[in-house]
């Protein structure tokens, strides 16, 4: 029994040396070495993410969808027009795209908005001419008011800002010290600014309504945008924030001013 055993692994060995298949694919990972291995780990990563993305991005349109159904609102995978529809940030980019759209209606006056991701890719190249592609994305909301005012922006105060100050970019002073430090004012009207921006909606502004910002008032439209995919939970309470702004406009505002 012993020397059978040995004899059939003394067999198998020299099988396994005098097999000329079996000895190509040695000296072809043998000769491949860690590439080989490196490659293979770098297809398994690849495969793996590619399948976490396709996941990911069904259970988000499943949920966006739910959203849209639980709300009555319509729901719409990409709208190209849209990137054209606003003038001013963060729009007016090339290679860009509006996708997962909300439209419908919000509020107790239930105004119309709609609500999108806007994207747009940017593409670089190195020393060696090789390119490489760099893709932002911004949660934009529009609420319709119920009349046209003319045009108002509220940024937040920075470096740009002072900057373009010092060089002559003036904007518009209130009364409240604690407001013009915080936010950058510029109007089509100043009039009509000073009417809006009452001193209730500054404490507001300065509270609560800090989530807004950067916002701005075009004909009809109530614009608000940040960094980043829309997002399920927050831009409902943003159109809720557009929509409380709306109706902290003074009548003799929309009177005075609304066409």
């Amino acid at each position: 029994m012993v020397l059978s055993t040995k004899y059939a692994i003394l067999t198998r060995s020299k099988l396994y040396h005098q097999s000329p298949k079996l000895n190509g694919m040695r000296d072809t990972v043998a000769e491949l070495g860690f590439p080989f291995l490196f490659l293979t780990f770098i297809l398994i990563v690849t495969v793996v993410v590619a399948v976490f993305v396709y996941q990911w991005g069904q259970k988000r349109r499943q949920a966006l969808l739910a959203l849209a159904a639980a709300n009555g609102w319509t729901y719409t995978e990409s709208n190209y027009s849209l990137t054209r529809r606003w003038q001013g940030a963060p729009f007016g980019h090339s290679d860009d795209d509006a996708t997962e759209i909300f439209e419908g209606y919000f509020g107790e006056n239930r105004l119309p908005f709609v609500a999108f991701t806007y994207s747009y890719t940017e593409t670089t190249h190195d020393s060696k001419g090789h390119p490489s592609s760099t893709t932002y994305y911004y949660e934009v909301c529009v609420v319709r008011m119920p009349r046209a005012l003319p045009y108002l922006s509220i940024t937040r105060e920075g470096l740009l800002t002072k900057v373009a100050r010092f060089f002559g970019g003036q904007d518009i002073e209130f009364e409240s010290d604690d407001f013009n430090r915080a936010y950058h004012v510029k109007s089509a009207d100043p009039r009509c600014a000073y009417g809006i921006i009452h001193p209730q909606l500054m404490e507001w502004l300065l509270g609560p309504g800090r989530a807004l910002t950067p916002w701005r008032i075009m004909g009809t439209d109530l614009i608000s945008y940040e960094s980043g995919r829309i997002d399920i939970a927050r831009f409902p309470n943003k159109l809720h924030a557009m929509t409380t702004l709306i109706g902290q406009i003074p009548r003799h505002v929309w009177d005075d001013f609304g066409h």
